[in-house]
């Protein structure tokens, strides 16, 4: 190969990686800066286990009416809904459920509850300014619990409230959310939206891994002294005057 092909693989291979040094420095750097997460505006709601009327055995039973086909009860747990005391109840197969654990009463996260957990967060007086019920992943929600509800409140702040249970999945300000792109950038995490997910996340850091070797071994190879590089041979040279 001749020494201006080695050139211009190493100097196009080059302006690739320096462009990805590039963005991952900058995109670590943002990522290692301080957090503007809000603290949540109260407290936990305390497990009362002296409003517990059913039992254990009995939820379970209730639960397997629910299901039917014979499906089995595969794990449980007791946490607080608001103020409610419930069970947490997942099968050995399909949807898992919400009972109340003191009146038995299978239920589902509905956006007034949701809304009602989110301002355990940000408080009372917060102005809601937005709602959205999210199904899917997007740049905007790449991870978490599905189906989730989106509560936008003044001062730029979200939070997300898993329909699954209740939980609080996230809270952010918008430098947090800011963070988050660079954290997507930084690790491809983007590119799991794309068709083949994971599977093409994986095969670009793949490709820039071997990039980056490549620019490696031809660099070394330009710097090493003349008399060792390989010299292409030339046309007629073994041939007798």
């Amino acid at each position: 190969m001749r020494l201006k092909t080695w050139y211009k693989i190493h100097k196009w291979l080059s302006v690739g990686m320096a462009a990805a040094l590039l963005l991952w420095t900058f995109t670590g750097l943002v990522m290692v800066m301080p957090s503007t997460r809000f603290a949540s505006a109260g407290s936990e709601p305390e497990l009362d286990f002296e409003r517990m009327r059913i039992a254990p055995a009995e939820a379970a039973e209730l639960a397997r009416r629910s299901w039917g086909d014979g499906v089995q009860v595969r794990e449980m747990h007791l946490r607080p809904v608001l103020d409610r005391l419930a069970y947490w109840i997942w099968p050995t197969k399909g949807r898992h459920l919400l009972m109340d654990a003191e009146t038995g009463e299978i239920f589902t996260i509905t956006e007034p509850m949701a809304l009602a957990i989110a301002r355990t967060v940000v408080g009372n007086d917060a102005a809601l300014e937005s709602t959205e019920n999210i199904t899917d992943y997007s740049l905007s929600y790449t991870a978490g619990p599905l189906p989730i509800y989106r509560f936008g409140f003044d001062g730029g702040r979200l939070v997300h409230v898993s329909q699954r249970d209740g939980t609080v999945a996230t809270r952010s300000r918008a430098f947090d959310r800011f963070k988050n792109v660079n954290h997507l950038l930084h690790s491809f995490l983007q590119l799991r939206l794309a068709p083949g997910g994971e599977t093409t996340q994986n095969t670009m850091i793949w490709l820039f891994g071997v990039g980056s070797l490549i620019t490696i071994l031809t660099g070394l190879y330009l710097a090493l002294p003349k008399r060792l590089k390989v010299r292409p041979r030339q046309d007629g040279a073994n041939t007798r005057g």
